[in-house]
């Protein structure tokens, strides 16, 4: 059986291969050989598809795309190959709620399509009450009706959906290999990356744009007797180091690190923190399993689903830069860590469980 893992959009080429459908797709590989994966995704920045095989046995197709005004964009090339292939094809596309995904479900007419949520619980004109929201709630009825099977982001989804799709949904967020991370000592942890041990560390990990809230972590930070450890990169990155400086907050920008290398970070740092308002559920079940207590605005801490994690996450509202310089330091003080095998629910292996289940009731099934 193939299956298709789609996402709808562009990326910046340190996320190639560190996308939610890659990554969903090559835990899957790394089980079975039952499915012929494949990986596609629109890319503004190509004038021809690109086609390559990983070690995994994952084909990964790249097609030409477009931006529409308004920065839309439109994955033409890509929505006329889903209506080439055979009607035995399972379309799992990642992420929900936006309109080059909704073209992408609308041309699977006929095959089985799996919805994946990565975050927004609506689609924006409904949840916003707009006027043109009977408009957007029929559209939304329509894409509804087009899926076989929806992966939903958190309990609050789930219900909401569930009038929809019944016993077709579950709630299927990204796993962490706990394998890789997990506790280890702090300052051998810090010798490796080479960070001081006598050093308080504050530890980023994500894209530097406005909306992960970097900017409001450095001004909380300022005067602060800490280090600022972050890892990633992004349009406003230049932006926040400049920021850093005038604020003389002892800041360390070192790009983008492979998985592999995280670990050591995560273990090293005395507090993690999440101050944005998109992402970031990853990072923060990764930090916690190495042991870092963390912060973070209000949406991820209500996608963690086990109570004894709460104590170790303090929430802060998006932009309240002084109760996150309160949050901040409390943590610094208590010394506080997480215990082992808490996050173990997170565990790739579960989540790969419950994807194979589906694809499997998919194709011996249908609806």
């Amino acid at each position: 059986m193939k299956v298709l893992h789609i996402l709808h959009h562009s990326l910046t080429p340190a996320r190639y291969y560190n996308d939610e459908s890659t990554k969903f797709a090559i835990e899957i590989a790394k089980r079975t050989k039952e499915f012929s994966l494949e990986c596609w995704r629109p890319d503004t920045s190509v004038k021809k598809m690109l086609v390559s095989t990983d070690i995994y046995g994952i084909v990964h197709k790249v097609f030409p795309s477009i931006f529409l005004r308004h920065g839309l964009e439109a994955p033409i090339r890509l929505l006329q190959a889903i209506k080439t292939e055979s009607p035995d094809v399972i379309v799992h596309v990642h992420g929900m709620h936006s309109i080059p995904s909704n073209m992408i479900i609308l041309s699977a007419k006929g095959k089985k399509v799996v919805a994946h949520s990565h975050g927004a619980l609506q689609y924006p004109l409904i949840s916003l009450k707009h006027p043109l929201r009977l408009t957007a709630t029929l559209m939304e009825q329509r894409i509804l009706r087009r899926i076989d099977y929806y992966f939903a982001h958190s309990r609050e989804e789930l219900n909401y959906y569930s009038k929809f799709f019944k016993d077709r949904i579950k709630i299927v967020r990204a796993g962490i290999n706990t394998e890789l991370f997990n506790q280890k000592d702090k300052f051998e942890s810090r010798k490796l990356v080479g960070l001081q041990d006598e050093d308080k560390i504050v530890l980023f990990v994500g894209g530097l744009i406005e909306a992960r809230g970097v900017h409001h972590l450095i001004k909380a930070m300022e005067k602060m007797n800490a280090t600022l450890v972050i890892i990633g990169s992004g349009k406003d990155e230049e932006k926040f180091r400049n920021l850093a400086k005038k604020l003389n907050v002892k800041a360390v920008f070192l790009g983008w690190k492979d998985n592999a290398e995280l670990p050591n970070y995560y273990n090293s740092a005395d507090v993690y923190v999440n101050p944005g308002v998109i992402g970031g559920l990853t990072s923060v079940v990764e930090a916690m399993a190495c042991g870092t207590p963390t912060i973070s605005t209000p949406l991820v801490p209500s996608l963690i689903d086990i109570p004894e994690a709460k104590e170790f996450i303090k929430v802060i509202p998006y932009g309240d830069v002084k109760m996150l310089r309160k949050a901040i330091e409390e943590i610094l003080n208590s010394g506080i860590r997480v215990p082992k095998g808490l996050m173990e629910k997170y565990s790739w292996d579960e989540i790969v469980r419950i994807i194979i289940e589906v694809y499997r009731e998919l194709t011996e099934g249908g609806k």
